[in-house]
């Protein structure tokens, strides 16, 4: 679909078709885009590397999203009851400024303290920033099942008011050896029943680890 300008605004709903939707030329999202209520094999945005406005992507029988140039969030990413999201792979983000929500409901929270919220997605099992070395706010990783894999990045601009929680997931590993644990407040690990090993940097990283619930876990460094 042709729209490259920053400000446009989409509205798209209501599609049932077999085909996926691509969104060829946009680079960057300073206004609106709303995708509700389509039933289509995937939604892809291959050249939009920034959102400042807002995208808003709901009730979609989607297994993927594909945003593979994304790289900074400094408006509002809202991927919310969208039950088929499988996969959830933003390779190439850097930093969230602003907001990214994935859920199963749009919960109640302060704005201001989360940036990146991903919880209750029944059948979400991958969740990969492979790039994000900059974050300095709250990741909530919570009650997703069918959580197996989770690659945060290198995250080497936490600073002493950040804080990562992850619970209620199916991981067996968790590598956190590239985030910079002596300069955040604390990581929070919470019923994962079969987390089994956590790789940290150094055995000074155990001091921001809260661990609770997770009864196979075991700490390699």
């Amino acid at each position: 679909m042709p729209y490259t300008e920053e400000g446009t605004n989409i509205t798209i709903t209501g599609n049932v078709a077999p085909w996926e939707l691509t969104f060829q030329s946009l680079v960057k999202i300073a206004g609106r885009v709303t995708l509700t209520e389509n039933s289509i094999l995937g939604v892809n945005f291959p050249l939009l590397t920034e959102v400042t406005g807002g995208f808003f992507l709901s009730n979609q029988d989607i297994p993927s999203l594909a945003l593979p140039s994304l790289q900074l969030i400094n408006g509002y990413m809202a991927l919310v009851e969208n039950p088929g999201l499988i996969t959830l792979g933003i390779t190439s983000l850097l930093a969230v400024p602003g907001l990214l929500v994935v859920s199963s409901n749009f919960p109640l929270f302060n704005q201001s303290e989360v940036n990146l919220l991903i919880n209750t997605n029944a059948v979400l099992a991958r969740v990969a920033f492979p790039m994000m070395n900059f974050f300095g706010g709250i990741i909530i990783i919570r009650d997703n099942p069918a959580l197996t894999f989770v690659d945060l990045g290198v995250l080497n601009g936490m600073n002493p008011t950040s804080s990562i929680e992850i619970s209620g997931s199916a991981l067996q590993t968790l590598d956190l050896r590239t985030v910079a644990c002596t300069a955040i407040f604390s990581i929070i690990l919470v019923n994962n029943p079969v987390l089994a090993t956590v790789y940290i940097a150094d055995p000074t990283c155990q001091r921001q680890i809260l661990s609770e619930n997770n009864p196979v876990m075991r700490f390699v460094y």
